[in-house]
């Protein structure tokens, strides 16, 4: 496996060679992840050394509140401790890097204006974008590996949550016609 320009996981196969895109590949595999556990495979949660505490306006309050059950179930330890205030004592590994209440404003407001067909959907795809490798991210040779392996275990693993293409295959005849 090579990384090119921090975006793509290129790999030599039987038929030519396979270029993955690296940022929609980890996002169908981190959705179908989070998909599995709204449906029946809770996550566990990177508990905070210190809980925060975020306030929010009524109308997020009462939507966070909706959907509390199902951020439990991707790993968030989110608790209404009244007044429109939350404490978040923990949150999913891939997202502990994130300012908690930037987080959940961004998956309130990605939330409102989602279309996917169910609630556990769009929570899904939300988080999956914003846990989601970057461009620019240098990957070790077993996270490329294991990524590639991912995306090929999925149940869709052709296009991204949001409808990216993950991966082309691009045979040698192509390959030969595009140097000559």
């Amino acid at each position: 496996f090579t990384q090119i320009h921090g975006a793509f996981i290129l790999s030599q196969i039987k038929s030519g060679v396979l270029l993955v895109d690296m940022q929609a590949a980890h996002e169908r595999v981190l959705f179908e992840k989070y998909m599995q556990a709204l449906q029946n495979q809770p996550m566990a949660s990177q508990q905070k050394l210190f809980p925060k505490s975020i306030t929010l306006n009524a109308a997020d309050a009462s939507l966070l509140t909706d959907l509390l059950a199902d951020i439990r179930a991707l790993g968030f330890d989110v608790y209404d401790i009244g007044g429109n205030t939350f404490a978040v004592n923990g949150v999913p590994a891939e997202l502990n890097h994130y300012n908690e209440q930037h987080l959940i404003d961004e998956v309130l407001e990605n939330y409102k204006q989602q279309t996917c067909s169910t609630k556990h959907q769009n929570i899904a795809r939300i988080l999956a974008q914003r846990a989601a490798v970057r461009t620019g991210t240098k990957l070790t040779a077993d996270e490329m590996n294991n990524l590639v392996d991912e995306l090929f275990a999925c149940a869709e693993n052709k296009l991204s949550p949001s409808g990216k293409s993950c991966f082309k295959i691009i045979s040698i005849d192509d390959i030969y016609k595009l140097i000559n």
